[in-house]
């Protein structure tokens, strides 16, 4: 390409000099290019990318709503230029469209708004606006409008806006369509005139006549205007449809909402602003002519106060070094209104606060308001911010004050640059604002201001105070990061430099509100506490927090009442950088731990003049607001050491304790009068806290609590299962789970009898004591009305008032009779006995208990003696004892003396209301009555023994403390024969057999004794230990007789005493025999008494054998009369009893003896000292033959003793031959010489017989056949079998010795002496001597048989 245009240069250059001209370089270089063009035109041609000016505009107006914006960009520029006054003009003229600076401005020559103000359009000014979008206002921090485009805004109204200023006027025309005849291009769209250098007036009159005369604009003079003078001319109807920039057409209806708005804030612009002192806004009337004068009508304007003009502080500081600065004063905006015939006055106090770093200060500025202590704030203005004038109101910081701020603004100011994701060159601006929103804007300048004014009211003081609505700290919501930094900055360490007011207490405000009312005094926030709102007082109600308030308050408490969002914004804040920590709000924990440590676990008196503590100032009423609110969040556990508890004397507070003096929880009306006198009330909870039903529920809350602590699931009941009170327990455990346990208790048994202990006169201490009439009437009577309803509804038994004096007997005076006293029937034992001891002695100086009230005395009565004891004297001993009133004269004797019954004479409301509890222990005098008496003195003793025991057994135990006589048996015998059902209080079923078997008091009557001890009274339920009793069998009675005259001792076996039975007329009998079956005693059998007590007694033979041989003679005799044929156990046990004698002098049993009806038992028994053991000839009777079985046979030892008997003798009789021989000189080769007795002989023969025929057999050999050897008869031959070698194994069965024995008798009958003198056997050997023959005993060794 190069080549080619160096090639046409010398062309060119060659053709000129052909033609004598000379061009130089760059004349020839131009006529190159000028070919070159258009030789390429038809293929290139010029193109870019560009923007009209009016779509420019459009997109412009975007960001500039047609509002009251328009109004403040104008003072904005103004206030930029300098100036102090600002005027806004509506014109409504009609203007002529002749001589204008073209044809088509004719369509301009519109109504109009005028915008003026005193200060010059410099040359910079112009150019600025002449530049679109590129003045140089950002540069420079002190202008504001540092865009260069708010001017712009005017494009809402018109196409053709002019500025009039100094020596110049502007004409904008960016459609071009207007001005192009006057210079105006699409690079310049409009013209600028210099008026004073041509005439307007004459070549343009109608164009210019607007602006002649107008706010001093004369423009026939040759001096400059010295102002700033803007036509706003409006767009149409028909200019509309041809505008580029906006389609909006201004009417009527239009100007009048513009004008309202105006109005509506414009006296807030002069807040912040650094020049214009003068804002207003008027009306051009119609009429007006502007070659003479022009009439302006006042709209709407606001000015400073003249005094103040000179003081408002300077926004904007030059340099960035020195210290930070605080100004503060009162400002004043005038405000006049056409309509208006006063000026309003609006009155701000600003702060002006700057930093080092900061080149613009911050200013608060806070509504004030006219008031007649002085100026209070004021709440009627919300809060906006300023950047020297007010933003858009979508900008919010979340104050309820006016803030200005030098914040970076985005484009359109419609919103603060906050966001970094913007270019790298905002990003410095949006540090700025950060750090603005962070240090600067917070009001702790109005918050100073405040301290100052110590009589503003909280209301007031914490309207300033921001609203923290997110806990994060948000870049992109300004509200929420100053509302983070403020709250960081008053909750920080060691913050004190902004107090909180403390609410003033009731007395000191002057019917106001805490939050209207001025404060007590200022306090730094971490020595206050603030009044819960809003969701931390959703657990409380509202009349109840502000009673615990105004209390706290008059004790001194220093409450800050801060209003809900102030509050919770605070809350918010507490966990944050640099505070300190939780913030210390009046909850129910806080209160409970503030009176705990005031109260250092002690009681403390109420309302005391002068108070000497926090308590002291306290009413009753106090305490119960306290308390409701301190237990409001359901920690019943943290009441420990809390000094509320307070009782209905309502005197003193008491700390919670797990330990202490018992404070009963009454849950009825009737249990209050269950405490009498003074101290009474001071032993249950105050009325006041009843009547506040949560606190209550709260209450017994805490008794349930207690009540399953101490292990009392209940009142005892006497109708109660085991599952009941199971159930009863596991109800009352899971309703106190969790729960502490104080000394609140319910009004339970136990409980009531030690407070009462302490509470009743001391004159209660007599056995019986007697109060007088006025004493009954005043509070006695009640108390025991309360006493007998509440033991009636409790379902306690009267047994557990042992020793109490209950029961009324009224007259003269008033004897309290106590409940059997079972206490003094045995020595007190040692440990833990269940006895209800009297009431201990008031303190010293207390004769009687206050009554607690005045009832109405009941109608009195003598009522009929009801108890054990009658009316009338009981019956002398001597008179008619056999008599039945004698009779139980004697059983309530017996009652009185040892049960401790006497007669009552009961008041009728005792005897009407409360007779089914009272006949437990007070009854009539008949046998139904007596029963029932001894019934409950069983019980009564039963609950006070020192080891467990029946009822049955008690009752028992007492009657016998002392001998009972017969006739008091019989007089009990009479009752219980006579008694019916109805007296018996036990629950037993009929249907299983008689009601009187199951009786306890029956079953406890000492109406038996053991057999033959009629001084050892028994009952049917024993004395203590489980044992049974029998009554021995009605047949037979010689063998009783027997019994008794042998003194057996029967423990188990029982009677009706001798001596009873003999005062007991035949009809009784019967009756008492009929008892005795209705009781259902055990009948015992004969064999049964024989061989369980009998039969062992007589078996010892220890005892006297007279006696034994006495009984057991009549039970052989009467064997038959007591049906024991055919009781095989019976004679089997009776045969080896020892009581039979014998000849021989022993007593065997009839096993041991030997029938002396066997004949040859009683041949082997003849000489000698020995009878043998036969019985006497009185146990040989046939009686005692059909009962005693006697032996037939001998025993191995008889038999041995007969051998050894027979054995003896002989020996004896062979050395007495012996002797006699050598004293005569024979020879010693017979010792058989001298003859054997007769009857030893005899004998002999007889043992002979015998064990031929018993014991031979027995030890016989048997043939092979079985069958004995035929040479075997006679004595002789059965005796020789057994002479030869025994064999034991071979022995025959069923033989009564045993082999042993078999072996001990074979050997003796070889050796021993015992065989009589017998002739030679037929067929003894002739040859064998046959020393049988002889007179002497010989040995069976001794004889000469084949065997030897």
């Amino acid at each position: 390409m190069a080549t080619e245009t160096q090639e046409l240069l010398k062309e060119l250059q060659a053709q000129f000099a052909a033609q004598g001209q000379q061009l130089d370089n760059e004349s020839l270089f131009n006529l190159v290019r000028q070919l070159q063009d258009r030789d390429q035109h038809d293929w290139c041609e010029a193109a870019g990318q560009s923007e009209p000016l009016t779509t420019r505009l459009k997109n412009l107006l975007k960001d500039y709503p047609a509002d009251v914006g328009l109004f403040k960009e104008m003072v904005q520029n103004a206030d930029d230029a300098g100036a102090t006054r600002v005027h806004f003009v509506w014109d409504a003229r009609k203007l002529g469209r002749e001589s204008l600076l073209s044809p088509e401005m004719a369509a301009w020559q519109t109504n109009c708004l005028w915008a003026y103000n005193d200060a010059l359009f410099t040359e910079q000014d112009f150019e600025a606006i002449c530049r679109l979008g590129v003045g140089g206002k950002r540069s420079s921090s002190e202008r504001i409008g540092r865009f260069g485009l708010g001017f712009n805004s005017v494009y809402n109204l018109t196409d053709v806006p002019s500025i009039l200023s100094d020596s110049m006027v502007l004409f904008l025309d960016p459609h071009v369509s207007h001005l192009s005849k006057m210079g105006a291009s699409t690079q310049k769209p409009g013209i600028k005139l210099r008026f004073l250098k041509v005439n307007v007036l004459d070549r343009f009159r109608d164009q210019f006549a607007p602006y002649h005369n107008l706010l001093g604009c004369d423009l026939e003079s040759s001096s400059p205007f010295k102002g700033t003078l803007i036509r706003i001319p409006f767009r149409t109807k028909e200019s509309a449809a041809k505008s580029e920039i906006s389609q909006i057409i201004v009417s009527e209806e239009m100007v009048k909402a513009l004008s309202l708005q105006f109005k509506a804030e414009a006296f807030q612009w002069l807040l912040f602003l650094q020049n214009v002192q003068e804002i207003s806004m008027s009306r051009l009337m119609s009429d007006t002519d502007s070659a003479v004068s022009v009439r302006l009508e006042t709209v709407f304007s606001v000015s400073l106060g003249r005094a103040l003009l000179t003081k408002r502080p300077s926004l904007v500081t030059c340099g960035s070094s020195g210290r930070g600065t605080t100004v503060s004063m009162q400002l004043e905006v005038l405000c006049s209104e056409d309509t208006a015939e006063d000026t309003a006055t609006k009155k701000y106090h600003l702060f002006t606060q700057t930093q080092h770093g900061f080149r613009s200060r911050v200013c608060l500025a806070v509504p004030l308001r006219d008031a007649e202590a002085g100026e209070a704030w004021s709440h009627d203005e919300v809060g906006r911010v300023f950047c020297f004038l007010p933003l858009p109101r979508n900008i919010d910081l979340g104050l309820r004050l006016h803030v200005h701020a030098p914040l970076n603004m985005a484009q359109d100011r419609r919103s603060v640059l906050l966001d970094e994701r913007i270019g790298e060159s905002e990003q410095e601006l949006v540090r700025h604002n950060f750090k603005l929103l962070d240090d600067l804007i917070p009001p702790f300048g109005s918050v100073d201001l405040a301290l100052k004014r110590n009589q503003m009211p909280p209301s007031h003081f914490f309207w300033l105070f921001p609203v923290l609505h997110s806990r994060t700290r948000s870049q992109g919501n300004p509200a929420d990061r100053i509302a983070q930094t403020f709250y960081a900055r008053l909750l920080a360490s060691g913050a004190a430099s902004c107090p909180l007011p403390v609410a003033a207490p009731a007395s000191n405000r002057k019917q106001q509100t805490r939050m209207d009312a001025p404060p007590a005094y200022w306090v730094k926030v971490s020595d206050c506490i603030f009044v819960p709102s809003g969701k931390e007082a959703e657990h409380v109600a509202p009349a109840l927090l502000d009673s615990v308030v105004e209390c706290l308050l008059r004790c001194g408490i220093q409450l800050v009442d801060a209003p809900v969002k102030v509050l919770e914004s605070l809350i918010h804040s507490q966990a944050g950088p640099g505070t300190n920590g939780a913030l210390t709000i009046l909850t129910p924990a806080w209160l409970r731990q503030r009176l705990r440590s005031e109260g250092s676990m002690q009681s403390h008196a109420l309302n005391r003049t002068p108070a000497v503590d926090l308590f002291g100032q306290l009413t009753p009423t106090d305490v119960a607001d306290l308390l409701e609110f301190a237990v409001s969040d359901g920690e019943m556990a943290d009441l420990r050491g809390v000094p509320l508890l307070m009782c209905e004397d309502e005197t003193m507070v008491h700390p919670f304790a797990e330990s202490g003096s018992t404070v009963f929880f009454p849950q009825t009306p009737l249990e209050r009068r269950l405490f009498p006198s003074k101290d009474g009330r001071k032993l249950v909870l105050a009325t006041k806290f009843e009547a506040r039903p949560l606190l209550w529920a709260k209450f017994k809350q805490l008794a349930h609590a207690g009540q399953t602590v101490a292990g009392l699931p209940g009142e005892a009941r006497s109708s109660d299962t085991k599952e009941t009170r199971q159930e009863r327990q596991a109800e009352t455990a899971k309703a106190s789970l969790g729960k502490k346990a104080f000394q609140c208790q319910f009004v339970t048994f136990p409980l009531l009898v030690k407070a009462l202990q302490m509470l009743l006169p001391k004159t209660w201490n007599n056995p019986v004591p007697r109060i007088p009439l006025r004493d009954y009437t005043e509070w006695v009577e009640d108390w025991l009305q309360a006493m007998w309803k509440w033991l009636d509804e409790k379902e306690v038994d009267l047994f557990q008032m042992v020793h109490w004096p209950l029961i009324p007997s009224v007259g003269e005076n008033v004897d309290l009779v106590r409940i059997p006293e079972p206490h003094k029937l045995f020595p007190k034992p040692k440990g833990d006995i269940h006895i209800r001891h009297p009431p201990p002695p008031p303190p010293r100086g207390q004769a009687s208990a206050a009554t607690p009230s005045q009832p109405t005395s009941d109608t009195r009565a003598k009522a009929e003696a009801s108890v054990c004891e009658p009316t009338e004297p009981l019956p002398l001993r001597g008179a008619d004892d056999d008599s039945e009133p004698a009779k139980l004269a004697l059983v309530q004797e017996l009652l009185q003396t040892r049960l401790h019954c006497r007669p009552i004479y009961e008041p009728t409301w005792l005897s009407q209301h409360h007779a089914k509890q009272l006949r437990t222990c007070v009854h009539a005098s008949s046998p139904e009555g007596l029963l029932r008496s001894m019934h409950f003195a069983s019980r009564i003793l039963c609950a006070c023994q020192p080891k467990p025991m029946t009822p049955s057994q008690a009752l028992h135990m007492s009657l016998i403390a002392r001998e009972l006589s017969p006739k008091a048996v019989s007089a009990l015998l009479f009752v219980a024969t006579r008694v019916q059902k109805e007296g018996c209080s036990c629950e037993v079923d009929g249907s299983n057999g008689s009601w009187k078997c199951k009786c306890e008091v029956l079953r406890g009557l000492p109406i038996l004794c053991r057999f033959n001890q009629s001084n050892q009274h028994v009952s049917l339920s024993g004395t203590g230990e489980s044992q049974d009793f029998w009554v021995l069998p009605e047949t037979c009675p010689q063998v009783l007789a027997a019994l008794r005259a042998a003194q057996v001792d029967l423990r188990t076996c029982t009677e009706i005493p001798d001596k009873v039975l003999a005062t007991l007329s035949a009809s009784e009998n019967l009756a008492v025999s009929s008892l005795l079956r209705e009781l259902s005693l055990p009948r015992l059998k004969w064999s049964e008494l024989l061989l369980k007590h009998v039969f062992p007694w007589a078996a010892n033979k220890s005892k006297d054998p007279s006696v034994r041989q006495a009984l057991m003679r009549a039970v052989v005799y009467h064997w038959r009369d007591m049906e024991l044929t055919g009781q095989s156990s019976c004679t089997e046990a009776l045969q080896h009893i020892p009581f039979i004698s014998t000849l021989g002098g022993s007593m065997l049993s009839a096993a041991e003896a030997l029938d002396p009806a066997v004949e040859k038992l009683l041949a082997l028994y003849g000489p000698g000292d020995i009878k043998g053991p036969f019985p006497e000839a009185r146990w040989q009777s046939a009686e005692c033959r059909a009962v005693l079985q006697y032996r037939s046979d001998l025993s191995y030892q008889e038999l041995s003793e007969r051998l050894g008997f027979l054995h003896h003798l002989e020996v004896e009789r062979r050395e007495d031959s012996s002797a006699c021989a050598h004293g005569a000189g024979r020879s010693t080769s017979a010792p058989e010489d001298g003859p054997v007795p007769k009857a030893v002989v005899t004998v002999a023969h007889a043992l002979l017989r015998y064990v031929c025929e018993t014991v031979s057999p027995a030890m016989a050999e048997k043939d092979q056949d079985g069958q004995p050897p035929a040479d075997r008869d006679g004595l002789w031959g059965m005796f020789s079998g057994i002479l030869g070698e025994v064999r034991p194994k071979e022995l025959a069965k069923g033989a009564r010795f045993s082999e042993d024995e078999l072996m001990s008798i074979h050997s003796k009958l070889r050796r021993c002496f015992w065989l009589p003198p017998l002739a030679a056997p037929s067929g003894w050997p002739a040859d064998a001597p046959w020393k049988g023959s002889l007179c002497g005993l010989c040995s069976a060794e001794e004889a000469q048989t084949p065997l030897s």
